[in-house]
Parts: C-alpha cells; structure tokens; sequence
C-alpha cells in the first residue's frame, strides 16, 4: 500500500488543479461580483463560503480580502500560463494520471482497512522477529521505569509525597497512593518501559539543568519548584539509546510491522485477483 506521505504527494498537486478550475468557471457577468480577471468572475457569495464560520467581524474582512487577492493571483497567473502553454495535452495527461492514482490508492486502502487487522501474536513470536530485525529495533532515545508526579506547592499533602516517592517498599507505595489526591499528574510506571521524551515534556527545561537527554542517564530522582508546582520524578530503571529495545517495549512497534506486511501482501493478492477476475470475465484481454 502507497503510505500517507505518497497519498498526499498525490493529491495535492490534484486538489489544487481543481480548486483553480472550480473557482474560475463563471465566464459571464454575474450579480454580486467581487473580482474579475479577463472573462472570469469571482461571486460574492463563493467568496462567503470560504470564510470560516464564527469569526468576527474584522477576521471576516481580513479573511475574504485574502481569499479575493488569492484569487486574483491565481486567474492573473493562470491568463498568461494559458497563453504561453497553448499545449496542454501533457498536463491533462498528468492530471488524469493524478486521478486514477488517487482512485486506486483510496479502494486499496479502504479494502486493506476492511480486511487487515492487528495482529495477535505471541511472546515468542515478538521475540523472533526482533531478532530477524534488530536493526530497526534500536532505542533512539532513553527510556525509563519510575514514577512521575505534579502537585500543587500548597498541597497539604505534599511533604508527605516528597517523603514517599522514591521509596522502593510496598507500603510506603501505597501510602503514596493514597496521598496524592491533590496531584495533577500523577503517573505509576515501574513495571512499564516509558519513552523518556513523554516525560520529559511534562516537566519544565530548566527542572533538568539544561540537559533533558542525558538526565535519566545521570540522575535518579528530581523534585523542582516552578510557577507554583512541585514536579517530583524518581527514576527505578534506564535504559540508554543505541540500546536494543526490551520485547515489552517493542511489542506495539513489532505489531504495527506485522501489520504493514500484512497489509502489502493483502495488497499485492487484490490486485492479482481483480486482474484474474477481469480477464476471466472479459473485462480485460491481453492480445
């Protein structure tokens, strides 16, 4: 299957082709101009329907005024290429190429999302492939074990919790569950590898002393002061990058694979199928 960044290669070029064609088809006066370029017309009301619904007043003018000069630019341009590009066979050729790319690649895709699921897979099977491609499955960033919390300066609870996180015993980590009720964030992940970026966006740069890469690395715990919150961080585990990824880790990088495979081989049996049927029933000859 062609990937999203393909589809949109495709497309584009397409959407706008269009877009020019649409706005440019009123070639005789029309009641509420609000442009016009040789023999075409922009309406006031085409120029309505491109203003986004509910902004105010000042925005609307902004907004219209913009589109109306758009416009202009486009049909100004579009005058002088037809002049000078008075063969366009090569560019219907293109923009009919553009269309059955993009008519096929939405029937492959929507059939592929139709009949291709997630994979169920075993540890064993996980493990086997990782192995068969370590390469892909290298840390490119740290990830950790631990626990994460932000809790308001005045939380009443909040020597408490200072006094708690970085215990590793099991009644202190109950306690600390129930001490945490004025937290905005509270996250619990010493049984689960976490990407270390998913944490480090929730704390702010300077809690990190200017090195928000290499601090799992280096450091284990963190408590840092900032706009009113305590952000409080013991790290139970690393892992550093260039390291190879766990199978707990790699488990959903491993399934979204699979899935891909899967979907290129379901891909490759429907176009060899649509092709059989098509000769068999005579839709298709080859002479």
């Amino acid at each position: 299957m062609a990937n999203y960044k393909t589809y949109r290669r495709l497309l584009i070029p397409l959407i706008t082709i269009i877009l020019l064609q649409a706005c440019s088809d009123k070639t005789q006066p029309i009641n509420d101009p609000a442009a016009r370029v040789g023999d075409r017309w922009l309406s006031k009301s085409e120029v309505r329907r491109n203003i986004p619904a509910g902004v105010s007043e000042s925005d609307s003018i902004k907004a219209a005024n913009a589109f109306i000069n758009n416009w202009v630019e486009n049909e100004a341009t579009m005058i002088v290429a037809e002049r000078n590009i008075p063969d366009t066979e090569e560019i219907n050729r293109l923009v009919e190429n553009y269309r059955r790319e993009l008519l096929m690649w939405e029937y492959r895709k929507r059939k592929a999302e139709e009949n291709v699921t997630d994979p169920v897979l075993t540890e064993d099977q996980i493990e086997e492939y990782i192995s068969l491609n370590a390469d892909a499955f290298i840390l490119d960033h740290p990830i950790v074990k631990g626990i994460y919390i932000k809790i308001p300066e005045d939380a009443p609870e909040l020597n408490e919790v200072i006094k708690l996180y970085q215990s590793d015993r099991p009644d202190d980590i109950d306690r600390l569950d129930k001490s945490v009720s004025s937290a905005v964030n509270y996250e619990y992940f010493r049984d689960t590898w976490m990407n270390w970026l998913h944490i480090e966006d929730r704390i702010p740069y300077d809690g990190f002393d200017k090195s928000p890469g290499t601090f799992p690395i280096d450091n284990k715990n963190l408590e840092h002061h900032f706009d009113g919150y305590v952000y409080l961080l013991h790290i139970t585990d690393v892992i550093k990058p260039g390291s190879p990824m766990p199978s707990s880790y790699a488990q959903p990088f491993v399934i979204e694979a699979v899935k891909r495979e899967n979907a290129l081989d379901y891909d490759k049996t429907l176009r060899q199928l649509l092709t059989t049927e098509a000769l068999d029933d005579g839709t298709a000859q080859i002479f």
